[in-house]
């Protein structure tokens, strides 16, 4: 039997899809990208084994991808409920309620994507974020400002930097 998806998102063009009970799994995850990956109808797709979610973006309407994992043998699509409101007995199809913490996340994603597009891959948000905190942590150093503002910048800047890498290197690994 496949596991079950669940739309947890879905805008023209943009799709996030969970895959609760293959959380952590990174085989999983990284089989079902190399798959998708092959699909004309996809432009790209980006799987998360920690949080068990792929993000699709693709061209057209979502109806031509509903039956995609499917068809792959991958996972069974339930495109009108999320996980969270899945019983034991019956799904309920209502319009879904999207926490702040969510809304917050799909926007720096978008936007993320939005400065890969506009730099042609050169720079994603996490290299911009360390540059400018980089940059407003030597400004504030050259102010004298050494602690706490210059550091703390400094350290977020390097934070971002070492946690970029440690993910590059996960992803290389699978």
């Amino acid at each position: 039997m496949l596991p079950e998806a669940y739309v947890t998102h879905n805008i023209v063009g943009r799709t996030r899809i969970s895959i609760p009970s293959q959380k952590g799994n990174s085989v999983f995850f990284e089989k079902v990208r190399q798959t998708l990956s092959e699909k004309k109808e996809l432009k790209q797709v980006k799987a998360n084994a920690t949080t068990g979610t792929l993000l699709l973006e693709h061209e057209g309407d979502f109806k031509t991808l509903e039956k995609m994992g499917e068809k792959e043998t991958l996972f069974q699509l339930s495109p009108l409920v999320t996980h969270r409101e899945v019983s034991a007995r019956k799904r309920i199809s209502r319009p879904l309620h999207i926490p702040l913490s969510e809304q917050i996340s799909q926007f720096i994603d978008a936007l993320d994507g939005r400065i890969e597009k506009k730099t042609d891959g050169t720079v994603d948000i996490t290299t911009l974020m360390f540059t400018l905190l980089g940059a407003a942590g030597i400004y504030q150093v050259s102010k004298g400002n050494i602690l706490p503002a210059g550091f703390t910048l400094i350290t977020y800047a390097l934070n971002l930097l070492s946690s970029r890498h440690f993910e590059r290197r996960v992803e290389s690994q699978t």
